[in-house]
């Protein structure tokens, strides 16, 4: 019979929290296989030494996992990184149409000028091709804000800054009607016309706002179940890492939870090794003891573990997500800070190589390991082949020989004398070695890196030997299986980028509670994220295959010239906002920002208003005035006609001119009116017409 559930205290969470830790991947001193490839890695990227180095003879290492992680990462990040748009939310109905919009401008906002996009971006692919995975975390945070102005304000105004919480007032000057400064002791005793009275204020406003922060986690800080298959299906996942008390204190928590919390005494403070690799890397060295010994106890280091996991924590037989924070002296127990419920886990992975069915896949590192082992073994034989040629070893007859013999063997100077009691009795050692074997075994190693990763001597130049070797045919096969691997891989980072994006969109609209005004889409907006569809199903368009900016201009080139030829025939299929878009593209991938600049945006053109057509009434009026006036034209003919006058007339001819221009604009008059009348008594019949 199954015992009945009940809520738990922090002790139990505390104890269950313990056995889930002790069961994640890497976790301790020990590590495990994974750790262990990471930090071997690691190591092949840095050129550590070996270990099986020989004094006096070649050290010399190859670097290939260095080369293949460098060669790679060009590649992954220039599509995203090349422009502020990185990812684009499609609508998925007509009234998704300016959310959707909205929520692609504010995202990439958030991610490239909130964040450091392009950081972040570099960190993870490189996290992913060097150590299997790499891990990027997004949630909500609160950041103080901090702004300093001068202003002028009356008395009233005076009241509310003294009232706001927010503002701190730094310096206050005083002065009346008039301009004249007042005595801050009038002030003090009431003595001054409120008024008239004026007040210049240096303030300094602090607040609290909210902001999604992105950042990556270090690999080998991450904890996550043996056996997660996903980021969400995973028993409990998160990191662990080392922070001081005050950096505690500053993300809010509690006074009272951070009492008789316990410090690290630096016996806990590498989980696989990999974090002490990084920190000799740097020309550092890891020592906890110095911080824990501190005497300020604000910067003494300690402990936080930041975990989501599945638990009945409420005791109602369900296992509920929820987010975890608890700080200390070791990897397990201490102070549980924070026990809140989540909907999500807000952690996103990356893999180069996904394995079916495992978190953990590979990384070109993994298989570029076992090839840097063959080069430098090869290298190192070549190089050693190649002293012993330059100074080859020399053997002598020890009765032949004197201590002249000696010193002059041991004297490496080209050309130099050897002096000797007989002929024979210094001989020279072997023979000069064929390096040949040499060199065709470090070529068959660097077509083997070609056939295992997606990094081949062509991305680095065009290789000499390519027409002697190759056919066309064939380096063309090989360029496009490097460049299909390329993009799977691509499309691979683009989905967990939408992945990351779908992220940041929900926490945006989970937890912004008031608009924010900033510049999207080249206009200052006024974002407001609580009235927005959180369940709204997007999909995320990341442009993958369209090549460098170069090429992607070359193809909106010729977008924009098959526009132009529609619009020139009157085709349908083009219209002018169509051809705007493409050039504000244009101007985007030739690195200016501010398209409106240079182009006109036709949705923003307010069409010329037409003047308002005259009424049946005005038209008639017009009619009569005409009238009268080809009426006295005409008259002024007849009378200097009957006159006879020759002076006449050429006035006559204007008149019979100008007398015609009024006939034919008063007949068009006419008829305009005629239409507007008839038009005015269709509109009054009622519908259906005459019964």
């Amino acid at each position: 019979m199954s015992k009945k559930p009940e809520q738990m205290d922090e002790d139990k969470l505390g104890a269950f929290l313990d056995n889930e830790l002790r069961q994640t991947i890497g976790f301790g001193e020990q590590g495990d296989e994974i750790s262990e490839e990471c930090l071997r890695n690691l190591e092949y990227y840095l050129n550590r030494p070996l270990g099986d180095e020989v004094d006096g003879r070649s050290k010399l290492q190859d670097s290939s996992v260095q080369d293949v992680v460098e060669a790679l990462l060009p590649a992954l990040l220039a599509p995203f990184i090349s422009s502020d748009t990185v990812v684009e939310f499609k609508p998925v109905g007509q009234e998704d149409e300016e959310h959707a919009e909205n929520a692609s401008a504010y995202a990439n906002h958030i991610f490239m000028v909130d964040n450091d996009g392009v950081q972040i971006q570099y960190t993870w692919v490189k996290d992913a091709l060097l150590q299997k995975n790499g891990f990027v975390y997004a949630d909500w945070t609160m950041l103080d804000r901090t702004s300093r102005t001068q202003i002028s304000v009356n008395y009233n105004g005076l009241q509310q800054i003294i009232e706001d919480k927010e503002v701190e007032i730094l310096q206050v000057a005083a002065f009346d009607g008039m301009g004249a400064p007042i005595d801050p002791a009038m002030i003090e005793a009431g003595q001054f016309d409120p008024e008239s009275a004026q007040f210049e204020l240096d303030i300094r406003r602090t607040w609290k706002e909210g902001r999604v922060k992105v950042r990556n986690i270090p690999p080998e800080y991450l904890l996550v179940s043996n056996t997660a298959v996903t980021e969400n299906d995973a028993r409990l996942i998160g990191w662990q890492e080392q922070v001081t008390l005050s950096d505690l204190r500053e993300e809010g928590y509690p006074e009272e939870k951070l009492e008789n919390i316990a410090f690290s005494d630096g016996r806990e403070s590498d989980q696989g090794g990999v974090r002490y690799a990084r920190e000799q890397a740097q020309g550092g060295t890891l020592s906890d003891s110095g911080a824990s010994e501190s005497t300020d106890e604000s910067t003494r280091k300690l402990w936080r573990t930041v975990v989501w996991t599945k638990v009945d924590f409420d005791g109602d037989g369900k296992a509920e997500l929820r987010k975890i924070v608890r700080a200390g002296a070791k990897l397990t127990g201490g102070n549980i800070l924070l026990n809140e419920e989540a909907d999500c886990v807000p952690i996103v992975s990356f893999t180069a190589i996904p394995m079916p069915h495992q978190l953990f896949g590979r990384c070109p590192a993994d298989q570029t390991v076992p090839i840097q082992d063959g080069k430098t073994a090869m290298l190192r034989a070549a190089m050693n082949g190649t002293y012993n040629t330059i100074e080859p070893r020399f053997a002598y007859v020890e009765s032949l020989s004197n201590e002249d013999t000696w010193d002059d063997l041991m004297l490496q100077i080209p050309g130099a004398p050897i002096r000797m009691e007989a002929p024979g009795a210094v001989q020279q050692i072997g023979d000069a070695p064929d390096l040949g074997a040499t060199y065709q075994m470090l070529e068959y190693f660097d077509r083997i890196r070609e056939a295992r990763t997606p990094v081949t001597r062509q991305d680095q130049g065009v290789d000499p030997n390519v027409l002697q070797e190759k056919t066309a045919r064939e380096a063309t096969i090989q360029a496009n299986a490097s460049s299909q691997r390329k993009e799977l891989i691509l499309r691979l980072y683009a989905e967990s980028l939408g992945k990351l994006f779908k992220l940041i969109h929900k926490t945006t609209i989970k937890h912004q509670d008031k608009p924010r005004q900033i510049r999207l889409l080249n206009k200052w907006k006024e974002v407001d994220p609580r009235y927005w569809n959180a369940e709204m199903d997007v999909s995320v368009s990341v442009g993958l295959g369209t090549g460098t900016k170069d090429q992607q201009m070359q193809s909106l080139m010729m977008i924009n010239g098959i526009q132009m030829g529609d619009l020139q025939v009157g085709l349908p299929t083009v219209d002018p906002s169509k051809l705007y878009n493409t050039r504000a593209k244009l101007c985007e991938y030739s690195g200016l920002s501010s398209p409106e600049l240079y182009f006109n945006d036709p949705d923003d053109q307010q069409q010329p208003q037409q003047p308002p057509a005259p009424s049946p009434e005005q038209m008639q009026a017009q009619e009569q005035q005409q009238k009268q006036e080809a009426d006295q034209i005409n008259a002024a003919i007849e009378k200097a006609r009957a006159e006879g006058k020759q002076e006449g007339q050429d006035q006559v001819k204007l008149m019979e001119i100008q007398s015609k221009e009024r006939m034919h604009q008063t007949d068009a008059r006419l008829k305009a009116g005629d239409l507007a009348i008839k038009d005015k008594q269709l509109n009054q019949q009622p519908v259906g017409g005459n019964v």
